[in-house]
């Protein structure tokens, strides 16, 4: 179990830290262990809008914990920003490789999340 953000229509600002499911990665995804994500309007507004318990999420930046069973992509200890359609509030991530980046070091884990 991780934590994540989920939209609770009962909680107090709409959104709670709940337990999840770890996410169980597709041979192209890699798992990846959150360190920081982006907040924007966009992402919040659909949350509320939804009507359902969702995850949401687009940008997050972390540590690559699992390498893609496929071979693709950064390697295990890496550190990388990526994207994803949603679920990206959370402790650990399954993410595709191909919306994944590795980024320089002086770069902070926050600012590569936040960055536009």
């Amino acid at each position: 179990m991780i934590r994540a953000i989920v939209t609770d229509p009962f909680a107090s600002g709409y959104f709670a830290i709940k337990e999840v499911v770890a996410p169980q990665a597709q041979p192209w995804e890699a798992i990846v262990q959150v360190q920081a994500f982006s907040l924007n309007r966009g992402e919040v507004v659909d949350a509320r809008n939804n009507g359902r318990q969702i995850r949401p999420g687009w940008d997050f930046a972390g540590i690559v914990i699992e390498q893609a069973k496929d071979g693709t992509g950064p390697k295990q200890g890496s550190r990388v920003v990526g994207l994803l359609p949603m679920g990206a509030w959370a402790e650990q991530v399954a993410a595709p490789t191909s919306l994944q980046a590795e980024f320089p070091d002086d770069i902070t884990l926050a600012q590569a999340a936040t960055y536009r």
